[in-house]
């Protein structure tokens, strides 16, 4: 578990901003509610600030908008792509804005990241969590700042591989990308394993047996005692991350 350092906002507030300059809930992606509530939310400028330090300085930021959960669904989609849009292009995790896919459920979902098979993944993602956990589920979140030079150390082979670009498959796109890529600013990570292992079920034998090594590889460093932070999300708050950075999973608590 990390120190709760958790942004907050009140999402009444948010919305009635958002509803002064924008009437109805903004088409999803068009950036009028962030820009509605630039205008109308004086607070507006300086969360936009604090959210970028903390992504800039761990890859996410807890942020808790109060009565979230009281909110009409349509109308929390709004809010919370509102506060995401304020840093530019934003991705709603569709199944937890549903309801579905929230961090207050039971269950685990392995280290990914979001939209693999697009040309350019979104890179702010928000995961919602609209009641508390009530097993003690926890959000895992793994930077790959801190997976590339672990694997590097342990398995270069492995990390060598996935440098190159490999196949994904989501049942209607196949794509060749890599796993890991360098920028300016520190490595970036595209990552869904059972999607590359469904690309792999399309590529010829000798390349499939290369890459499943070095998933192998990848997922030692990706077990419990790997680079990893655990966040348990309360009420109403959402966890916004950088897609090109971290890895989220959800985990029962250990």
């Amino acid at each position: 578990m990390i120190p709760r350092t958790v942004l907050e906002v009140d999402g009444h507030e948010v919305l009635r901003a958002v509803a002064r300059a924008a009437g109805p809930p903004a088409a999803p992606g068009c950036g009028a509610a962030a820009g509605a509530l630039r205008e109308h939310w004086p607070p507006a400028r300086l969360l936009a600030g604090d959210l970028a330090e903390e992504l800039c300085g761990r890859g996410f930021s807890p942020v808790r908008i109060a009565g979230l959960s009281t909110l009409p669904g349509h109308h929390r989609g709004t809010v919370v792509r509102a506060v995401g849009e304020l840093l530019g292009t934003f991705t709603v995790d569709a199944c937890a804005i549903a309801g579905q896919q929230d961090y207050g459920a039971p269950g685990r979902a392995g280290p990914h990241t979001d939209g693999v098979c697009c040309v350019l993944p979104g890179r702010l993602l928000g995961l919602t969590c609209y009641r508390a956990a009530e097993g003690g589920e926890e959000l895992v979140l793994v930077d790959v700042h801190d997976l590339v030079p672990a694997l590097e150390a342990a398995d270069p082979v492995a990390l060598a591989v996935l440098r190159r670009p490999v196949p994904f498959f989501d049942g209607r796109v196949l794509c060749r990308e890599p796993v890991f890529r360098a920028a300016g600013h520190g490595p970036l990570i595209r990552y869904r394993p059972d999607l590359i292992m469904a690309g792999l079920a399309r590529t010829r034998p000798a390349e499939a047996g290369r890459v499943r090594d070095a998933l192998d590889g990848l997922n030692r460093r990706l077990r419990p005692r790997g680079p990893a932070v655990r966040v348990r999300p309360g009420r109403d708050e959402v966890v916004f991350m950088d897609n090109h950075r971290m890895l989220h999973a959800r985990a029962a608590r250990p």
